[in-house]
């Protein structure tokens, strides 16, 4: 999900949003002059100059860390800080790399740079910690919540709604549901699943009761339907979002994604692309190639074994088809009758 549904476009969350860009890099600026200033001997290079280069970089190095789901704050301390640590050296990296491209390390004190470096770190760790925890209080803030109603009551509105309901930085207050069928003839009775009307008064109630997203769940073979409530909802100001029933189909390895700008839900996708496909491939080579090795004797024994006590070749051939359909020879050890595959 995009993030203008994630987050509400409240003056307060702007800002912090601008802080957890800014504040950082000012923090890191801020770091460099102290360091300098404490030593007895102090840089006295162009260290304005530096200060500005620190801050360009750290503002194009270091974004915000966004919120995705309603992680605890324990289990994001650790990644968060190491996160900020991890990208200040790479800053760090970058102006070294500078420095030597132009020479201006000769003029910097060593001890004046492994100062700033080791001061910096803890305090971009703490302060990324702290704009974090205040974003999380943001968001969580009922005030900044959203108001939420589901056209349609099915697998997937159910399970977004309670979603919705655990995960309370998604700033959105699930209202709940129309539908044209009743709560018991769908079997989705609860305190949770609330029914406000038929499908034919949620623009009346959106307009009447400032909702401001909508969520639309309707089958995919109900898309005449789904039409006419688009058109429905054209006068009110909500943001409308379709949720595909994904679930009538049996999926293995889903995934949404773009192409060319249209979007397009992987319902059976290959492992085997790109990257992965490469890392794969040099995965197999080399654990087999390892495991051959390993146990060579044993094979060897298996070998002599088979041949012994049994006429016909040790290798068995076989036909398999892998990868794209294209056609393999799989070896394996004779464990059958000659020519029983009928192949080659």
């Amino acid at each position: 999900m995009n993030e203008p549904v994630i987050l509400k476009n409240s003056l307060g969350i702007a800002v912090l949003t601008l802080l957890q860009v800014v504040v950082p890099a000012v923090a890191a600026v801020a770091c460099l002059y102290m360091v300098n200033a404490s030593f007895t001997v102090p840089y006295v290079g162009n260290i304005n100059l530096l200060a500005l280069l620190t801050l360009l970089l750290m503002l194009l190095l270091l974004p915000r860390q966004r919120r995705t789901g309603d992680t605890p704050i324990f289990h994001r301390t650790i990644p968060l800080a190491l996160g900020a640590v991890l990208r200040w050296f790479i800053v760090l990296t970058a102006l070294l790399a500078i420095g030597f491209a132009t020479k201006e390390t000769q003029d910097f004190p060593r001890r004046v740079l492994l100062a700033w470096a080791t001061v910096t770190a803890p305090v971009l760790a703490l302060v990324t910690l702290i704009l974090d925890r205040m974003m999380y209080r943001a968001l969580r803030d009922p005030v900044n919540a959203r108001r939420v109603v589901f056209a349609g009551i099915n697998e997937v509105s159910l399970a977004l709604a309670q979603q919705l309901r655990i995960s309370g930085e998604y700033c959105m207050d699930v209202v709940g549901y129309f539908d044209d069928r009743s709560v018991d003839r769908l079997n989705a009775g609860g305190p949770d699943v609330r029914l406000l009307g038929r499908l034919a008064d949620l623009a009346a109630y959106v307009n009447n009761n400032s909702v401001q997203v909508i969520f639309v769940s309707l089958p995919m073979r109900h898309l005449q339907r789904v039409r006419d409530l688009l058109d429905d909802l054209r006068d009110t100001t909500a943001s409308i979002y379709y949720l595909p029933d994904v679930f009538v189909f049996d999926l293995i390895q889903s995934r949404i994604g773009q192409i060319s700008g249209m979007p397009v839900v992987a319902l059976c996708e290959t492992p085997f692309y790109g990257l992965r496909g490469v890392v794969k491939r040099v995965t197999d080579i080399g654990i087999s190639a390892a495991a051959i090795l390993l146990l060579l004797p044993f094979l060897l024994a298996v070998a002599v074994a088979i041949r012994i006590t049994s006429p016909g070749p040790v290798i068995f051939r076989q036909r398999r088809y892998g990868l794209d359909g294209h056609e393999i020879v799989v070896y394996k050890f004779r464990t059958m009758k000659v020519t029983e595959d009928n192949g080659p």
